[in-house]
């Protein structure tokens, strides 16, 4: 289909896609599950009356195509590409913060593990402040962020887990031997190693955390799925997906101007896993306190 701004299909045309595309505009834009931003109504009620919506995807559309409506068209195209204005309406799906127009809504998908490490007795605003300078500087959307990961010595800090409920995320947790076995960029903490058992905190949970992630995503077949950092993949289909980057390395805060009290850093998921909703992960390595909930150890 094609089209200018303002512009629709015809009558007959509008009300054919209109019918194929109800079942998916009954849900609106939240197909997905995924936090939605924008004129996110505006939007939906085109893809239900059958009005040409292009979808705009980092990766391709990270679900079931047979869930796309034929007046939603697709493309592949990296959210920093402006395309030019037609159909009238668009949905992005990125992890990136970009402009929208009027009639441009975009999906969140949860691509972000935050890493963080923190001295006792740390505040929360001093982590949330140094999470959200850190987004915020590197162009990512806070509604991407997953969760938030940290050393096992940290499962009961009252500011990690405070700050952890403000993102509306869990505080995931692993063992310090686990997180020892994850490769950084810089050089080990001794101090981190003798305080906690691990020479890094925040890049390696953020890293470990997000292979988690990647590690479930569905290929071919069912069964388990191991990560990158703790051993071996037992991958769907025998084809593990891409391990996660660190496009923030690790940050320490520095509220008005005296010690910094903590550090965090990003990892991102690959889009190839963005697919997958968040799992438990197959061993009994992780702590995870769900906002307003009681923390609670899978098996």
């Amino acid at each position: 289909m094609s089209g200018t701004r303002g512009e629709g299909p015809p009558a007959s045309a509008s009300a054919s896609a209109g019918a194929s595309a109800g079942a998916w505009g009954v849900h609106a834009l939240d197909v997905l599950g995924w936090p939605a931003e924008g004129a996110v109504r505006e939007v939906a009620r085109a893809v239900r009356d059958g009005l040409p919506v292009r979808l705009c995807a980092d990766a391709g559309w990270p679900g079931d195509d047979d869930v796309l409506p034929p007046n939603v068209r697709a493309s592949v195209r990296p959210a920093s590409v402006r395309a030019p204005a037609t159909p009238a309406y668009s949905l992005w799906v990125t992890d990136r913060v970009i402009p929208l127009g009027a009639h441009e809504a975009v999906l969140r998908p949860p691509s972000l593990t935050v890493g963080v490490g923190a001295a006792r007795g740390v505040r929360a605003e001093e982590v949330v402040e140094l999470i959200e300078r850190a987004l915020d500087d590197t162009g990512f959307a806070p509604a991407s962020v997953a969760g938030l990961a940290s050393v096992a010595a940290k499962a009961d800090e009252p500011g990690l887990l405070s700050a952890a409920e403000r993102f509306g995320v869990p505080l995931r947790t692993f063992p310090a031997e686990a997180l020892a076995a994850v490769g950084v960029p810089g050089a080990p903490s001794a101090a981190a190693r003798a305080a906690v058992g691990t020479p890094s905190v925040a890049e390696a949970a953020a890293l470990y955390s997000a292979a988690l992630y990647s590690a479930s995503a569905p290929r071919t077949s069912e069964g388990g799925a191991y990560d990158s950092y703790g051993g071996a993949y037992d991958a769907y289909g025998g084809t593990p997906p891409p391990p996660p980057s660190l496009p923030v390395p690790k940050r320490v805060s520095a509220p008005d101007g005296r010690t910094g009290l903590a550090t965090a850093a990003v990892a991102r998921r690959p889009p190839e896993s963005w697919q997958a909703p968040p799992v438990r992960p197959p061993h009994g390595a992780l702590s995870v306190r769900p906002p307003g909930g009681s923390r609670v150890t899978p098996v």
